[in-house]
């Protein structure tokens, strides 16, 4: 039998290859969770990664940047009162969505391995937590979701913005994974079982790049 890696994500030894795109972007499949993930000889290093975020123009002031972060900002005014204090983790070098939700009156603490990287400044627990465009990013989900769901209050939220594979196309034709920074892909079911596994009460499903669970 031909052994793959163990998913990054449950540890199941259950995987199989899901997709060889191309020599550098070979991906793997995990049956006990369904997450789809990039061979981790293929990643790239911190330097390459750095390098490729600088990139990232995510200006406040941008109309059309303002709108795509706008459902995450629209769930979280649903869900909370102005006042609440929320997370921007992986918040990048242009914090949008932290931006626009402190104009709307919420606290954010902001906090990036690259670009805000100061862990000893944050709190405890936090009645929300955003990940906007971020966990397509994590090379070890299981230690980072710990993380996050340990820093939600009770009542609280995990608020997910990523796209969702729902097999509608060939993954070779998704534009998704053609970022060579994406190295995880969740689906429904796996963020089913990230309920189910981290005690989250509820699952939201937004829209199909927004998940909301509940503490």
């Amino acid at each position: 039998m031909k052994f793959f890696e163990d998913c990054p994500l449950c540890k199941s030894k259950d995987t199989a290859e899901f997709a060889a795109v191309s020599a550098t972007r070979i991906f793997y499949l995990c049956i006990h969770c369904d997450l789809r993930f990039l061979r981790s000889d293929l990643r790239l290093n911190s330097k390459e990664e750095k390098e490729r975020y600088d990139f990232h123009q995510n200006d406040v002031e941008d109309k059309h940047y303002r709108a795509f972060v706008s459902p995450l900002v629209n769930a979280v005014e649903e869900k909370l009162f102005p006042g609440a204090h929320g997370l921007d983790f992986g918040c990048g070098p242009g914090p949008v969505a932290s931006h626009i939700l402190r104009e709307k009156g919420f606290a954010m603490d902001l906090y990036d391995p690259y670009f805000q990287p100061k862990m000893d400044d944050l709190k405890d627990r936090y009645d929300f937590i955003i990940c906007c465009e971020v966990m397509e990013h994590f090379f070890d989900p299981l230690k980072e979701i710990k993380f996050l769901r340990e820093r939600i209050h009770k009542g609280g939220f995990l608020f997910a913005m990523t796209q969702l594979w729902r097999n509608q196309i060939p993954f070779e034709n998704w534009t998704y994974q053609r970022d060579l920074t994406h190295v995880c892909f969740y689906s429904e079911e796996t963020f089913r079982w990230i309920q189910e596994e981290y005690s989250f009460q509820q699952m939201e499903i937004c829209s199909d790049n927004l998940i909301a669970l509940s503490c």
